[in-house]
Formats: structure tokens, sequence, C-alpha cells
């Protein structure tokens, strides 16, 4: 079954005035749009030359940073929203646009059986 994107709007905000900017963004087919439909995602810049501390990237409107990529800080309403998708913040921080990457469309697969095998052995433990 196809998954029909609604889109995501997402309010940008100044991080260094904590002020909601008038733009808002919406991403359409996206990993945060279909794993996170009930979270609430806000978009923090940061401009060249300023000094943004880490203070100010701490909370926007009762939401945690959870995604960075370049000057764009992505915030949730959902503090565990990086943790379900990447093992470090680091990783949250280097590949935090990917949730936000328009995909082709997304499909949902029920009752299916996955055979992992291992790339260097070839070993799968199953019986085939």
């Amino acid at each position: 079954m196809a998954y029909q994107s609604q889109g995501i709007e997402v309010q940008h905000f100044d991080t260094k005035t904590g002020q909601n900017l008038d733009i808002q963004e919406t991403f359409n087919n996206t990993v945060a749009e279909y794993l996170f439909p009930e979270t609430t995602f806000t978009l923090g810049t940061v401009y060249e030359g300023d000094k943004t501390t880490e203070q100010e990237l701490q909370r926007f409107e009762n939401k945690s940073l959870q995604f960075a990529n370049g000057k764009k800080f992505y915030f949730a309403d959902d503090d565990s929203v990086r943790n379900q998708l990447f093992p470090t913040a680091s990783d949250g921080a280097a590949y935090g646009s990917l949730p936000f990457t328009p995909c082709q469309k997304f499909t949902e697969v029920e009752n299916i059986r996955v055979l992992v095998i291992d790339d260097e052995t070839g070993e799968n433990n199953a019986d085939l």
C-alpha cells in the first residue's frame, strides 16, 4: 500500500532572537513525515558571523534540537526522534537533513520475511 503524503509545515525561527520568522516550509514525502506524523518540527537558522551559543540551541518553544545540517537546526516536540533514526548525536548533526529530504514514494509491506546475509562470509543462519 503506497503512503499518501500530506506534507509537514515547518515554521522557521531565528536562533539568536528566538523569534519566529515569516517563513514556513512544506516538506513532502519525507522520512520525518512518514515516521513521525504526530511530531511538530521547527527549523532554526544560524547566520554566518553570529556566534550562536549552546544555550540558544537548548530549547525553543518546548522543542529540543534533534537534527542539524549546515546552518539549519531542526527542533522537535518529541525528544526521542533523533535516537529513533541515528545511533549517536553526532550522526544527527552530520546527516540531519536526510529525514527532510523528499523521497519518491513510501510503500508499506506487511507480513514479509527478510533474510540477512553477512556480506563477508555469506552466512545467513537459515535453511533455504
